[in-house]
């Protein structure tokens, strides 16, 4: 699964998971977003997404460190590229 989404609204997503307390265990794409699973909460966002009603497990992936990307960069388009297991994020400048 692919994901197009703003690199801020994302680091707004991921600032309010607790990552001390929570870890993302799946996403979920749906038409017009996606759900990102936690072991305590569901967030749901909007955003450009390849293929809808695909879930893919995300237990143990360091999302926490990609709220640290995120939060550095300047306010740009990012593709996250998800597959089972793994999380991979392409940013362009």
């Amino acid at each position: 699964m692919k994901i197009l989404i703003s690199s801020k609204h994302l680091a707004s997503i991921l600032n309010d998971i607790d990552f001390e307390k929570e870890f993302v265990t799946s996403v979920y794409s749906k038409k017009n977003g996606i759900t990102i699973d936690t072991n305590s909460w569901s967030y749901n966002t909007n955003c450009e997404v390849s293929e809808a009603n695909i879930s893919v497990i995300q237990k143990n992936k360091r999302w926490d460190q990609l709220k640290i990307l995120v939060n550095k960069i300047d306010n740009q388009p990012i593709v996250l590229k998800l597959f089972e297991n793994t999380l991979n994020v392409i940013i362009s400048y």
